[in-house]
């Protein structure tokens, strides 16, 4: 299905976003830190379901 490669798209776009706004956090102090952290942790997370979820699609295709 069409609309299952854009979700999947949408999906890899906003855990690397999600990633990158918590590398590029600049602040120092605890609050930030965790957040950054938090950020950073469902990110990953959200990459490594959106690249199953991609991988059973592209399994299930053939």
């Amino acid at each position: 299905m069409q609309s299952d490669t854009f979700t999947h798209i949408l999906m890899l776009c906003c855990s690397i976003l999600l990633i990158v706004n918590g590398m590029l956090s600049y602040a120092s102090s605890g609050p930030a830190i965790f957040m950054s952290s938090l950020f950073i942790i469902i990110g990953l997370g959200l990459l490594l379901v959106t690249l199953r979820l991609i991988i059973q699609h592209h399994a299930h295709k053939q």
